[in-house]
């Protein structure tokens, strides 16, 4: 496995809504598409990468991605995405 990381979990944060800006402050500049968050941030260290897909009805059939806990409260019809071990292989 020369080159590849294989990481399970890795450091995040969180912050709230309200620190989150497009707008920059004097002096500031922000390049089109990017944000930024001012204040603290609230980190969890070792959270396990793996995220849920599937298919709600919210008015009409929609995709939904996110935590496996808030995924599986809206449907029993998802599948979860983990880093593993498997080597890329083509398709014909």
């Amino acid at each position: 496995m020369h080159g590849q990381k294989n990481y399970g979990t890795q450091d995040v944060y969180w912050v709230n809504p309200d620190q989150v800006s497009k707008s920059p402050e004097s002096g500031e500049f922000v390049a089109k598409g990017s944000f930024i968050i001012r204040g603290n941030r609230n980190h969890i260290r070792g959270v396990n990468l793996k995220i849920a897909v599937g298919i709600v009805d919210y008015e009409g059939k929609r995709i939904m991605a996110g935590p496996v806990d808030a995924v599986s409260s809206h449907t029993d019809n998802y599948v979860i995405i983990k880093p593993g071990y498997t080597k890329k292989r083509g398709y014909s």
